[in-house]
C-alpha cells in the first residue's frame, strides 16, 4: 500500500465448489489477476471465450462439512482485534470471487487474519483497515 504496509494471503483448497469456470482453464477470479499471477488469464480468455454458465455439482461429494477453504490474510501493521476481524471479514469477499459456490452447507470455510505488528504502531485509520481489506480480498 502507498502508506508503506504490506498484505498477503495463502489458501488451503478443497472447496466444494470449483475456482474455475465450467469446462474452461479460466479462473472465476480472472478479472482480478495481478501481474500475470494466474497464468495469464487474458490471453486465455482470447482462446476460451466463456460460455453460459451453469453449475453442475452432482460430482462433488455432499457429505455436510466434508470440504473447506482455509485462508490466512496477514499484514505487516500494528491492528488491534476489531481491526483484525475487519480483516479477515473483508478477506472473505475474495472467496466469493475465486470459488463457485462458497459457504455452501458442505464447506467450513475461513478466513483469519495475522498482523505481525512489524511496522510503527501508530493507530491506523479506518481507511488505512478499508484499503488493507480490500487488498486481501484481491
Amino acid at each position: 500500500l502507498s502508506e508503506g504496509y504490506t498484505v498477503g494471503a495463502l489458501a488451503a483448497v478443497n472447496a466444494f465448489g470449483s475456482a474455475l469456470l465450467p469446462d474452461s482453464p479460466l479462473f472465476w477470479a480472472w478479472p482480478f489477476e495481478q501481474a500475470n499471477e494466474l497464468g495469464d488469464q487474458l490471453r486465455l480468455l482470447a482462446s476460451h471465450p466463456p460460455g453460459a454458465v451453469e453449475l453442475d455439482y452432482t460430482f462433488q461429494s455432499a457429505l455436510a462439512a466434508a470440504n473447506t477453504t482455509l485462508c490466512l490474510v496477514a499484514t505487516d501493521a500494528t491492528l488491534n482485534k476489531t481491526q483484525a476481524a475487519r480483516l479477515a471479514l473483508m478477506a472473505q469477499t475474495g472467496l466469493a470471487r475465486a470459488l463457485r459456490p462458497v459457504y455452501t452447507p458442505f464447506d467450513g470455510d475461513s478466513v483469519f487474519a495475522l498482523a505481525t505488528g512489524a511496522t510503527a504502531a501508530e493507530p491506523l485509520s479506518a481507511q488505512t483497515v478499508a484499503r488493507l481489506g480490500s487488498c486481501a480480498a484481491d
